[in-house]
């Protein structure tokens, strides 16, 4: 009896132990609220730049794609801070425009972009996308 305690005790350590990292991880996770919308245009933009290798103009070009869209994130977050209550019609209108931002969003880049940099770059997007999907439903779990 008192080994089955020991045991419980150490895997009950464990467990807390494990869950309590993963929230530190998640609290270091990119956390852009500190930065002004031109830090945040400017770091996306050598990120891009690292992993893109763009030339000058097309630096320029998407700093100002990185800037409008980064000044519209900061304007949504402070006007939505609670979307819970929005109807299905109100949901339904943020939902289309978020899809038509991205639309446009895409047409832009691809305008700026050579073909070898616009697919890579649509490659590092669909991988964002489905990582958010896949902690969208985790976080949905943890929520039940």
């Amino acid at each position: 009896m008192k080994k089955v305690f020991i045991m419980a005790m150490v895997l009950l350590t464990f467990t807390m132990s494990a869950q309590g990292n993963k929230s530190e991880r998640n609290g270091m996770r990119n956390n852009n609220s500190d930065f002004t919308p031109e830090q945040i245009a400017d770091l996306k933009t050598k990120k891009m730049t690292l992993l893109l290798d763009l030339n000058e103009n097309q630096q320029k070009e998407m700093n100002k794609i990185h800037l409008k869209n980064s000044i519209k994130r900061k304007e949504n977050s402070k006007n939505g801070k609670n979307r819970n209550g929005l109807t299905a019609d109100e949901r339904y209108q943020f939902k289309a425009n978020s899809m038509n931002d991205k639309i446009a969003l895409k047409k832009e880049v691809k305008s700026i972009l050579n073909k070898e940099q616009f697919d890579e770059w649509e490659k590092g997007f669909g991988k964002q996308n489905k990582n958010n999907k896949s902690r969208n439903c985790q976080n949905k779990r943890s929520l039940k």
